[in-house]
């Protein structure tokens, strides 16, 4: 056989993990923030985790102009993960990192 083929035929009969891609995940913790697939075969923390704004917490003040002038001022607390939640991850191509896409409901 030839080099090319005995490296092909090598290649192939590695035992190389296949990509995991998109999967539901569960949060095992809120900080630090821990997200668990398979059933906790699988635990994602700290730098392994790239986490999107959506599902941060994260405030945003407003003003409302209303009525004969009167005006209202807050803010709005948009929450985070809690434990427990269900969220849509997608693994790096390495299976190593997740991105934390949004919560599920």
């Amino acid at each position: 056989m030839s080099y090319d083929t005995d490296l092909a035929k090598e290649m192939k009969g590695r035992d190389n993990e296949s990509y995991i891609g998109v999967i539901v995940g569960i949060v095992a913790k809120e900080n630090p923030l821990t997200i668990s697939i398979y059933n906790g075969a699988g635990l994602f923390t700290g730098d392994n985790l790239y986490v999107c704004k959506s599902v941060t917490e994260y405030k945003i003040p407003f003003s409302l102009n209303g009525y004969e002038g009167a005006t209202v001022t807050g803010t709005i607390t948009h929450e985070g993960l809690k434990q427990g939640d269900r969220v849509a991850v997608i693994a790096t191509e390495d299976n190593q990192k997740l991105f934390v896409i949004d919560k599920l409901s």
